[in-house]
């Protein structure tokens, strides 16, 4: 068989062996925490003593092919640093708690009446538990940037305040939709800071009956909360009770 035929083959034979391989990655790679999984383990082809590469791929300068030595030094010059996305299910599920701790303190802070801010007579103002929310997020972007540090902030006017807690809802949530590594374990996010903020969103929930102006309940079940979604403007209520 012809040099250029044997090159065919092997040019094919490592494109199936790419496919392969990457499936047989991505399937393992479920479970990592970071976004994309690195090739960088192949072994690189160790030339004898004396041999120099000539100018083509996995040629010797004295014309002859190495055979699956040329296969391995392709298959590395092909996938050297490349990586195969996945889905990373534990990130994916944080951003969803993220949507929905977007919509559900979207329905308990909106139509409320301007007074609501600052009604009192139970401990902390709804505004300052907005603020302490902000506060919630901030330090969860700390801990997923690696940098453990909490900081605290006056409240802001009412209207203010809002934008704010959305804005960093919007940037963790960038955050997390980057192949950028979260610095944190997943699991302890969600357990502080997120289900910290969680708990605050029923609890301007619960104030707004106490301040006369309950909200309208509904079946968060069937809620149309999709990732990403984390902003001012959140879908009608799908199954509102009546």
């Amino acid at each position: 068989m012809c040099d250029s035929c044997n090159g065919t083959q092997n040019i094919q034979f490592i494109k199936d062996f790419r496919l392969s391989l990457a499936h047989w990655l991505q399937s393992l790679a479920s479970d990592r925490m970071n976004s994309c999984f690195w090739l960088w383990w192949l072994p690189p082809f160790r030339q004898k003593k004396g041999e120099r590469m000539g100018h083509g791929i996995g040629t010797r300068s004295n014309g002859h092919r190495p055979g699956l030595c040329s296969l391995a030094v392709l298959a590395r010059a092909s996938i050297h640093l490349r990586y195969i996305p996945f889905m990373d299910e534990k990130r994916e599920l944080l951003r969803h708690t993220l949507a929905t701790l977007a919509y559900r303190t979207t329905r308990a802070i909106e139509d409320a009446p301007e007074s609501f801010a600052d009604f009192s007579g139970t401990g902390r103002r709804p505004v300052e538990i907005l603020a302490h929310t902000g506060d919630l997020l901030q330090w969860a972007l700390n801990l997923a940037k690696g940098v453990n540090r909490w900081e605290t902030h006056l409240p802001f006017p009412w209207r203010a305040e809002q934008n704010h807690f959305y804005a960093l809802l919007g940037a963790f949530d960038q955050f997390l939709a980057s192949d950028k590594p979260i610095q944190a374990p997943i699991e302890r996010l969600f357990q502080g800071p997120i289900a910290d903020a969680l708990t605050h969103a029923g609890q301007l929930a619960m104030l707004r009956r106490l301040a006369g102006a309950p909200i309208c309940g509904e079946n968060y079940y069937v809620a149309a909360i999709a990732v990403g979604q984390v902003g001012a403007a959140q879908p009608a209520s799908v199954q509102p009770f009546k």
